[in-house]
């Protein structure tokens, strides 16, 4: 559990404090055809466009011979209570797909911390 420096309730009342959106998505396999597993991944009813903001958390980079391999990870706070995001969920930021490491709700229940990673395509 998250334990706030500040009053939870006072980034909801500074303007400009969430200056992103994010929608959180969840993910349905099904078979085709061919007995083959296909994975869509569709918006969650009331978790479009939450305000938040997102801030780096950490980045590291890995070189092999033929390639090199980058992990980025973020820190999101999500203005709202939702206890019900799992890591099972992916979030889209303007239009860019991170997976879902971590989620915690403060100690009252006004703010939700994601920790996020960024999706290799």
């Amino acid at each position: 559990m998250t334990v706030a420096i500040v009053h939870p309730r006072l980034p909801l009342k500074l303007l400009g404090f969430f200056p992103a959106l994010v929608t959180i998505q969840a993910k349905t396999i099904a078979l085709d055809v061919y007995g083959q597993e296909t994975e869509t991944w569709a918006d969650v009813s009331g978790w479009q466009s939450i305000k938040c903001a997102k801030a780096p958390l950490s980045a590291s980079e890995r070189q092999a011979a033929q390639f090199t391999v980058t992990d980025r990870a973020w820190s999101v706070l999500l203005a709202g209570s939702y206890p019900t995001i799992t890591t099972r969920h992916r979030a889209v930021i303007n239009v860019e797909m991170f997976d879902i490491d971590a989620v915690e709700v403060d100690q009252v229940g006004v703010l939700t911390r994601l920790r996020i990673r960024a999706i290799g395509v």
